[in-house]
This record gives structure tokens, sequence and C-alpha cells, in this order.
């Protein structure tokens, strides 16, 4: 009972803390994977935020790229030296080709630039690949010889810097030209950044200006050496444009007259009077691109954006490895430099756009926000990358705060739990000490009473629901006590009336039985008096002579008379004894049947109070089977429990360190759960057996009830037979009364034989002479008699009737007897 009553407080404390400790871990847990979320949503909004800013940014920038070139194709500077430059231009070539001497130099000096100057500067770039060599120059034509051999070849200006110079040592009028226009348009290249600004000539293709004067400059885009070039594509693709307003971008290549280093074209066609005279084009750099992409905000410390085209080749420098893929060692690299990016093969196949964590083409975890850069006439993928360790760091400090604040919210519970779980005990002990005892008191005191001690008294002086029961008990116990007792005296009073009767009622057999012998040797004798008073009769007339054997018969007669009176008196005198004892019987039945009635009704109160108590104890059994469905409950509480903790601890184990403290206290509600399992056990064998003990006192009161039912069923039986009893009785009183007033009348009637007799005795003696007396006294004599002998068979057959009246009181009277002395016996079971 005391584990059950520390169960039943301690279970609801243990599992609102379980509840509350649950939800708030779950509260925090939600909170972290929200926080955890959010922190996610942040990453991948910000990776959003630089891969859409990036975007837009390179756009806009060839954009605005596009708008100028077609803006400056459309200037009139543009337009009249384009004209201006292209006629200067053949006017020069045209006048070294008459001289051929001068055209040999110029070949030689031009070849020695390419095999010294060019050639060296080429493999500083590319230091494992052997320069283009003599298929650079070997088929230049004369203009493009002369322009190089002026402008390149005897360029005091290194490679790299022949744009300082404005005017040539020839002083043609493409010199003039020249120094006019070119500082104007290297100044314009210089604010906006442009690697180099061409004009070329529309219908040979020749590049008549170029500010850098690479080996590009004065060669023919149609039929040179670059005719397959980036640039050449330019210049064909703005030819190819009908519209004058019309552009053509071409992506980044290789570009040998740069040295092998990535160019990209952008040319737009030059138009005059409708007529397209040449090609306006730029060549776009890398580092307003690279700029672009090198912008830190929001990348951290490992994030990168990058530009990846449709070969895999990168468009921008590599942050994260810029010796390997730098646009310009990637594509010096060829298949080497190309990026293994796989979520870019989508943008470019599927024209994907999103973010994604993935592998990265230095083989990182990352995050990676892609989209298409739509450029015009092709296509970019742009990657803003950010490693997940450095993405998600927040999310995972989160998620450690998270799981730390967690395990002090575990902790501090415990820290409250376990005083107040000591609290609760104590007041359970106390509790359980204050009702256990009393309904182990009333759990032996029922014992006692079911086994028939009713001398012992429930010790309980409580105000409280178990006070009321131990009193109630007591109260049942003192009605049963009284009840017995009732019955007890009752029993005895009856025993000792049944004996008395049952002595008596012998008395009266013994007696009605001679008195049926007497009247029975009465009526002989009647009969023999009245044959002889025939005889008597018969002879009167005849014999005078017989008067003395008259005489002495009669006397014989007056003696055999006065035997008859006193026979008679004795009869009279016993009848009025019989009468006597019938009339103490009917009083003593009387007494018995009030007796009787009084104990029923003291057996009906106590089986009422018997009938209260098994309600009682019925309803504790059904409290008890109440408290066993609870204990079923706690039982599949901590089955559970123990489930939960099982599983707590196995993500426990799947956290690993950070799981390190949740383990240990699923490991504890763990083992709380088994002591509670255990404890619910103890508890259920407890109630079964308090079910059992309350069981077996009410079998025990049932047994006194059905004892005390039995009582009531032999009162009844006792009350029925003694109302029968004294109906019989009453019978025989009034049979006895008949007989005496018939004995008297006998009586009376013997008297007048009497003096009959003694008339004939006087009349025998002067027999002759009182002859008619005589025969008319034999006459009235035999009449008489008759009358007598009638009388007598009457009072026999009464006494007949009273005999067998008198054996039936006395066997009534017996089984009178054995009732009470059965009642005697139920009775003495209990202690009183």
């Amino acid at each position: 009972m005391l584990v059950f009553i520390v169960s039943i407080s301690v279970l609801p404390l243990l599992l609102f803390a379980a509840i509350t400790l649950t939800r708030s871990q779950e509260t925090v847990s939600n909170f972290s994977e929200e926080t955890i979320q959010m922190s996610k949503d942040q990453v991948f909004n910000a990776l959003h935020s630089a891969r859409t800013s990036r975007r837009n940014q390179v756009q806009d920038y060839f954009g605005f790229l596009q708008k100028q070139n077609l803006s400056f194709a459309e200037n009139p500077m543009i337009t009249s030296h384009m004209a201006d430059l292209t006629k200067a231009f053949f006017e020069v070539a045209s006048t070294v080709e008459r001289n051929p001497r001068r055209l040999d130099a110029y070949k030689e000096k031009v070849a020695e630039f390419y095999d010294t100057t060019f050639a060296e500067k080429y493999r500083e770039h590319n230091p494992k690949q052997e320069a283009p060599g003599d298929a650079l120059y070997a088929e230049l034509p004369t203009a493009s010889l002369v322009f190089q051999h002026d402008w390149i070849a005897t360029s005091l200006h290194p490679p790299g810097e022949k744009d300082k110079l404005d005017r040539s040592e020839r002083g043609s009028s493409y010199d003039r030209l020249h120094a006019q226009f070119h500082p104007v348009v290297r100044a314009y290249m210089e604010r906006f950044g442009y690697y180099d600004i061409f004009l070329i000539e529309a219908e040979t293709g020749y590049v008549v200006y170029s500010v850098f004067k690479e080996a590009d400059f004065a060669t023919s885009l149609a039929a040179g050496p670059y005719r397959d070039s980036g640039l050449a594509k330019a210049y064909r693709g703005a030819m190819a444009r009908d519209s004058h307003d019309a552009y053509h971008l071409v992506d980044y290549s290789q570009y040998t007259p740069s040295y092998e280093a990535p160019a990209s074209f952008l040319a737009a066609p030059i138009v005059v009077d409708g007529q397209k005279i040449g090609v306006l084009a730029f060549q776009i750099p890398l580092d307003r691109i690279d700029l672009i992409m090198r912008e830190r905000t929001g990348l951290g410390e490992s994030g990168e954006a990058i530009l990846i085209g449709p070969d895999m080749l990168p468009r921008s420098d590599s942050h994260m490895d810029p010796a390997r893929f730098s646009v310009d060692s990637a594509y010096r690299k060829g298949e080497a430099g190309k990026m293994n990016f796989p979520i870019m093969r989508q943008v470019f196949q599927q024209n994907q756009t999103g973010i994604s964590e993935t592998t990265d083409y230095l083989g990182r975890e990352v995050v990676t926000a892609f989209a298409p850069v739509d450029l015009g006439p092709f296509k970019w993928g742009i990657a803003v990358n950010l490693s997940k360790e450095e993405a998600f760091q927040r999310a995972q400090q989160l998620a450690t705060s998270g799981n730390e604040y967690r395990e002090k919210l575990l902790t501090t519970a415990i820290l409250i739990l376990i005083p107040t779980l000591i609290i609760v005990i104590f007041l359970a002990i106390l509790a359980v000490r204050t009702v256990v005892g009393p309904i182990k008191q009333m759990v032996t005191f029922a014992e006692k009473v079911a086994a028939g001690d009713l001398s012992d008294r429930l010790p309980l002086q409580r105000q409280d629901e178990l006070g009321t029961l131990g009193e109630a008990i007591n109260h049942m116990v003192d009605h049963l006590n009284r009840t017995i007792r009732t019955a007890a005296e009752s029993a005895s009073l009856v025993l000792d009336k049944a004996q008395l009767l049952d002595t008596r009622a012998d008395l009266l057999e013994d007696s009605a039985e001679r008195t049926m012998h007497e009247t029975q040797e009465i009526s002989d004798r009647a009969q023999g008096m009245t044959q002889t008073f025939g005889e008597v009769a018969g002879q009167a007339d005849h014999t005078a002579n017989e008067a003395m054997q008259v005489s002495v018969t009669v006397q014989k007669l007056a003696s055999e008379a006065t035997q008859i009176t006193h026979t008679v008196g004795e009869i009279s005198a016993n009848s009025r004894q019989i009468s006597a004892a019938v009339e103490e019987i009917n009083a003593t039945v009387a007494e018995i049947s009030t007796t009787c009635t009084r104990a029923a009704e003291t057996s009906s109160v106590g089986n009422e109070s018997v009938g209260n108590v098994t309600e009682q104890i019925q309803t504790v059994t059904d409290s008890a089977g109440k408290i066993d469905a609870v204990i079923t409950l706690i039982k599949s509480i901590a089955e559970q429990t123990n489930l939960l903790s099982l599983n707590a601890t196995i993500e426990a184990a799947t956290a690993g360190k950070a799981g390190a403290g949740f383990a240990v206290v699923a490991a504890e509600v763990k083992e709380l759960a088994q002591k509670t399992r255990e404890a619910t056990g103890n508890i259920f064998k407890q109630v079964r057996a308090l079910q059992e003990d309350s069981a077996s006192a009410q079998d025990g009161i049932l047994k006194v009830s059905e004892s005390i039912e039995e009582l009531n069923q032999v009162n009844l039986s006792v009350a029925t037979m003694v109302e029968e009893q004294e109906r019989t009785i009453h019978e025989v009183a009034k049979n006895l009364m008949r007989t005496t007033v018939d004995t008297e009348e006998i009586e009376q009637s013997i008297g007048g034989i009497s003096q009959g007799l003694a008339e004939i005795n006087q009349i025998s003696v002067t027999a002759s002479e009182n002859a008619r007396s005589i025969n008319h006294s034999a006459v009235r004599l035999v009449d008489e008699a008759t009358a007598v002998n009638r009388g007598v068979m009457g009072i026999h057959t009464k006494s007949k009737e009273t005999y067998e009246f008198v054996r039936e009181v006395n066997q009534a009277a017996r089984e009178m007897r054995e009732m009470a002395q059965s009642l005697d016996e139920i009775v003495s079971k209990f202690q009183l």
C-alpha cells in the first residue's frame, strides 16, 4: 500500500514533469529548427542575392558595352576617320609596293620581330608551347608588312606599349590622321577600360587601326592569319547584321595576337549614308568582369562567385584556386583547365536556376546558387558558392546552443524534480501511515467478525471517511451482538420451555393413555351391568326365590357402582389436572410464540446491519478494483516511458557527444520507469490481497447473514409450530371440558344407580313383595345403564382423541426441543 500511495503521488508529478520537459524540449527543438532553418534561409537568401546581383551586373555591363559600342560606331569622328584611315592605309601600301627592295627590308624586319620579340613574349606566356613562327608573317600582304614594320617592328616601344606611338617615321597622310585620331581613341579606351579598340575595313577585313598595335594590326580578318580568330568572327558577325544598330558579341577564346590570352570581342558596323564602310570592335577586358565577381560582400571566407562558359572554362578568376582556375591559366591549359562542376552542366543543358547543396569543381561540399547569364548570342553560367561548413556554421552553432539549452533545461528540471519527489514521497509516507493502518485494522477486525468473534470493537477516533466507516462497522457489530445475544437468550428460553413442554407432554400422554384404558374398562363393566340388569328384569317376574341372589347381585352391583363412582371421580380429577396442564402449556406456548416473534425481529435487524456492512465492504472492493485499473494505467505509462527512454537512448547515441547528457537522462528515465513498473507490480499484488481479504470478510459476513437467516427461519418455524400447538392444545382443552362434563353426568348417573341398587337391595329383601317394583326398577336401571354405557363410550372416544392430540403435542414438543438445540448451537458459535 505504501508503494501504491507513493506511486499515485509521484507518478502524476513525474508525468507532468515529463510532459512539461518534453514540451519544453520540443519548443526549444522547434525554435532551434526554425532558427537553423532561418539561418539556412539567410544563407540561401544571401547567396541568391549575391548571384542575382552579380548576374545583373554582368548583364548590365555587357549591355552597357553594347550600347557604348553602337554609340561609338555612330560617332562622327569614327565615321569620318574610318573612311579617311582606310583611304590613307591603302595609299601607303600601294606606294611601298612599287619599291621591292624596301618591301624585302620590311619583311626581314617584321620577321625579325616575330622570331625574337614576339616569340620571346609568346614563350613567356606559354612556357610549354612554341610560338607560331613564320605562319604569322610569311604570307602577309604588302599593306600588312608596311604597317607592321612602321608601327610594330620598328617602334621603340615594347610590346604592350605600342599605343604610345602617335605617329610613325614615314610621315604619310595616315600618320597625320593617326596623330589626330589616336590620342582621342586611346583616352576613350583607357577611360572605359577596354583592352583594345579596332577599326576594320568593310570589304577586305583589314584592321586599319588598333590602339595597342598587336600582331593583328594591318592584317586581313577575311584572308589573313587571324581569319579564324574571335576578332574575325566579330567582324563577320557585325557585317552580317542587316540593321545599322545591330552588334555582334563573341565569347572568350584564345587569341594569338594577345599571346593566346582569352579575348572577347564586341563589334558594330560603321554605317555612312546607309553603307557599311567598316566595323568598330572592342576587345573586352577580363578585369572589369573579374572585378564584379571578386566582390566579397556576403561570401565570407570560403565563398566565391564565378562565371563559367559552355565549354566549362572559367570566365572569371577563381577566388579559391586562382593558380589553377584563373581565366588566363585555364584557357592556356585547354582540357586540363576545364572545371568539373556538374551543377553547371544542368545550367547549360536545362537552363536551370536554383540553390543546391552540391560538390564544386574543387571537390568541396558547398551550397551554390546557380543561374544562366544570358548575353544574347551565347550564355554563361554563374555560380555563387559557399562551403557548407561556413554556410551552416551559424546553424550548427544554433544547433549546439539548442542542445546545450536542452541539457540545461533537463538538468534544471531534474534539480527541481528531485527535491519535489522527496517532499511528495515524504508526504505520501505520512498519508500511507494515516490511511493504511486503519484499513489493515478494519480488515483484521472484519476477519474476526467473519470468524464469529463479536467481542471486539474498532478503536478508530477519526473525523474522516475511514472514521465514519469504522463507526458504521462498530454499530453493525453492536447490532449484530445484540441480535445474537437476544437470539441466544431466546434459544435458551425456548429450549427450557421445550424441555418442560416435552416432560409435561409425556405426563399428559401417560395420563391420557391411562384414561383411555380406564374408560375402556368402565365401558366393558357398563356393558356387563346392562346385561345383568336385563337378566334381573327378565327374571324378576319369574322367581321370587332368587331374591336373595338378587340381593347378593345387587350388593355386587352396588360394590361395582361404588368402584365405578371412584373411577369416574379419578377420571374427573385427571381431567381437571389435564385441563390445568393444558392451560399451563397454552400459556407457555404463547410465551414461546412471543419470544420467537421477538427473535425473528431481532434477526431481521441484524440481517440488515450485516447487509450494510456487506455493502460497505463491497464499496471497498470496488475501490480496490478502481485502484487496480489505475495501477494498470500506471503500468502502461511506465511501459511507454520505458519505450520512450529507449528511443531517447537511440537518438542520444545517434547525436554523438551532443546527446551524451541526454543519454544519461534517458537512462535515468528508463531506470525510473523500471522501478515504477516493479512498484506497480507490488501494488497490484497488495491490491489483490486486499481484494481477497475483503472477499473473505464478505464471505464470512455472508455466512453470518446466512446463519441469522437460518436462525430467523428456525424462529419462524417454531412460531408456526407453536401456533399449531396452541390451536391443538386449545382443542384438547375444549375436549377435556366436554369430558369433565360427561364424567360429572356419569357420576350423577352412577349415583342414581347406587340409589337404585339400594332400593333394589331393599326390594330384594322383600323380593316377592316388591317384584313388580324390582321389575320396574330393573327396566329403569337397564335404561340408565344403557345411557351410562353410551356416556362411557363417548368418554372412551374422547379419551382416544385426547390421547392422539397429546401424542401430537408430545411430538411437536420434541421437534421444538430439537430446533431449540439447533438454535442454541448456532448462537454458541458467536463470541459475544
